[in-house]
């Protein structure tokens, strides 16, 4: 994301819209844009409609995220992307809380750019990668320049090589990119689909059980409606105190907080939750685990 922000050629006055649910990736390296004059406009979640009447003639671009790491919430980013398209503003989808979970297409989404970290597929922390239609990333001027990036050079000014090699400044992390992709080759013979409707399975197991833990509330939509994300929130506890409980009580892994979402959490006086993540690894009995560890650790505390 950054570095897109750092390659259009922007104009005072320039809008990006993005949802108002966008995680900082997207959406601090937009408002970074200010000291350029262009300012960054939040369009309610999954509803097209709203986003047509967003779309000014300011309009620049369309940055939304795909699944929210919030609560799990998806929007249809092929809908978006229509209503962009008909108002000749590229799209940009944050695909980090999507692409690891369920089957993707960018030629089908019809998205300009699509971005996701590794770390979030098995990859090595640190990595990530950017798609990009190759008419808009010639387009691209890159902000990040240096050894690699240009075909030649003067005192006066240079020539870039094609993409994408005009955004490789530098050397590389060659041993992130090669686990990235032994990663990516994994899940691909595992089959995301699998993985999807495994993670449903269990979220729905796990939804069901907190349904009976008293003054506990789940943040989003239904079960069925969200990825392998759980956020709640249980009425007289700070979120920190139920992860840091389950951490060293039962050596249970959550996190705890506004998940990197300030602004919608800021806006809704939501003061964070304790957030459940399930991925292909695990089982309905460590699910049966973790909510029997939960109800103790709410009884200890009241």
């Amino acid at each position: 994301v950054n570095l897109l922000a750092s390659s259009f050629d922007w104009k005072s006055g320039d809008e990006v819209l993005v949802s108002e649910k966008e995680h900082n990736s997207n959406l601090l390296p937009w408002q970074a844009l200010a000291r350029h004059g262009v300012s960054v406009k939040p369009v309610a979640f999954g509803d097209p409609d709203a986003l047509a009447k967003a779309i000014s003639g300011r309009t620049r671009l369309v940055a939304m995220v795909q699944t929210s790491n919030l609560d799990g919430s998806s929007q249809d980013v092929r809908a978006l992307a229509k209503v962009a398209h008909e108002r000749d503003v590229p799209f940009l989808v944050d695909a980090a809380q999507s692409v690891p979970h369920q089957e993707i297409d960018v030629r089908r989404i019809d998205a300009d750019f699509l971005v996701c970290s590794g770390h979030k597929m098995l990859g090595p922390s640190g990595t990530g990668l950017l798609y990009g239609k190759s008419h808009w990333l010639a387009r691209l001027t890159p902000g990040y320049v240096g050894g690699g990036t240009v075909k030649d050079a003067s005192y006066d000014g240079a020539v870039f090589e094609d993409a994408p090699q005009k955004f490789e400044a530098g050397l590389q992390n060659y041993a992130g990119i090669h686990g990235l992709r032994a990663a990516m080759e994994y899940l691909l013979k595992v089959g995301r689909s699998k993985i999807h409707d495994h993670e449903v399975a269990l979220n729905g197991q796990l939804s069901e059980g907190l349904a009976s833990v008293e003054g506990l509330t789940i943040l989003g939509p239904h079960w069925k409606e969200r990825c392998g994300i759980t956020s709640f929130s249980i009425a007289g506890m700070d979120p920190h105190q139920v992860s840091l409980l389950l951490d060293q009580s039962a050596g249970i892994a959550t996190r705890s907080g506004v998940h990197c979402v300030h602004a919608y959490c800021n806006a809704r006086k939501i003061m964070g939750t304790t957030r459940a993540s399930l991925y292909l690894y695990n089982t309905a009995s460590e699910v049966s685990y973790f909510l029997d560890a939960l109800t103790k650790v709410v009884g200890l505390a009241r």
